[in-house]
């Protein structure tokens, strides 16, 4: 049986990106970057909505990548299967990778009973919905120290769940991570 995790950096005010789309305020320093490459390790399968699935797609490209650590994170992704929703996208342009056309939640229950290790959920929009229905058995978030005032929430408005602190840190660069678990 797999754990259903959402990670997420974000604003200190919970955005993923400002009200022009920038996300340059939550580039991850080699410390947090550190700590993102042992999640990816640990995916068994993403699932992630369209936006998120072409900017991660770069990945695939730098398997060779000359630099260890961007080559180390680009081999963890290769090496995952990865579900993309999305109803434009017709061909993946990465290797294992599946695009459906819609998040169907009982298809996302039945993964989570048969697939061991972690399944990651990347991208806010794709996340609320399996956040509303309780799939998502842990978050782990990143908080880099800017307010935005606007954009795309990280967590979905309209949902209230009682969460448990397993672990938390600070960094150097006043980035802050949580990790959560939802109580009961």
């Amino acid at each position: 049986m797999a754990e259903i995790v959402y990670a997420m950096l974000m604003s200190a005010d919970g955005y993923i990106n400002d009200v022009d789309g920038r996300y340059d305020f939550a580039m991850p320093s080699d410390e947090v970057f550190a700590e993102t490459l042992v999640l990816a390790r640990e995916v068994t399968l993403d699932i992630m909505g369209r936006r998120i699935y072409d900017e991660m797609a770069v990945w695939d490209e730098w398997v060779d990548h000359e630099q260890q650590d961007l080559r180390d994170y680009a081999r963890a992704w290769a090496d995952g299967d990865k579900i993309v929703v999305s109803r434009t996208l017709e061909q993946p342009r990465t290797l294992r990778t599946r695009v459906v056309p819609e998040l169907d939640l009982a298809e996302i229950a039945r993964l989570k009973r048969e697939v061991d290790g972690i399944i990651a959920i990347s991208g806010p929009t794709l996340a609320a919905s399996i956040i509303r229905a309780g799939l998502v058995d842990e978050f782990r978030l990143w908080a880099a120290p800017v307010l935005v005032g606007g954009g795309t929430r990280a967590l979905p408005d309209g949902v209230r769940l009682n969460l448990e602190l397993r672990e938390s840190k600070a960094y150097a660069d006043g980035m802050t991570y949580a990790r959560y678990r939802p109580r009961g």
